[in-house]
């Protein structure tokens, strides 16, 4: 069966055109996390990713980034990130096959999974609870103080 989004390697160009075109969401919550520019917060997120990808769909067009950074290599720990477009919800049952997917291929290769998601983010709360992941109740988060979310999974990787 032909898949109408495919993963492929992080670009420049596909960056670019996650930042002019983010969800509102996502765009509160780098606001809310870091205080920085889209862009910014995606070459950051990128540049400090262990592996980093993109969702496009069959006619190029990004749909999201995301990725993996390593918080402890003694430890075997890692962050995983996503920020999208809202056309990214056009594909819901692709994105649902290809996350757990992902998920499921991340996780060989760490110990544990750890991020913190905006509380204002329902629709990534509710996501990633259909991913597996456990999410804790919201605490203040980032230099704003907001309200995340932590998240986290078990992997599969032995320290």
């Amino acid at each position: 069966m032909q898949h109408d989004v495919r993963l492929y390697p992080i670009s420049d160009a596909g960056m670019l055109h996650v930042a002019q075109h983010l969800r509102e969401v996502d765009r509160r919550e780098i606001a809310a996390g870091s205080r920085r520019e889209p862009l910014e917060a995606i070459l950051h997120s990128a540049a400090s990713s262990a592996e980093a990808f993109e969702a496009r769909t069959h006619a190029g067009r990004p749909l999201c980034v995301g990725g993996v950074g390593l918080i402890s290599a003694e430890r075997l720990a890692g962050s995983p990130w996503m920020l999208a477009t809202d056309e990214l919800q056009r594909h819901p049952l692709t994105l649902m096959r290809m996350s757990h997917a992902w998920v499921a291929d991340i996780r060989r290769r760490y110990a544990s999974l750890l991020n913190f998601v905006h509380a204002e983010n329902e629709v990534s709360v509710a996501w990633l609870r259909r991913l597996g992941f456990e999410v804790g109740p919201a605490v203040p988060h980032g230099p704003s103080g907001a309200l995340f979310h932590p998240f986290t999974m078990e992997g599969e990787a032995r320290v």
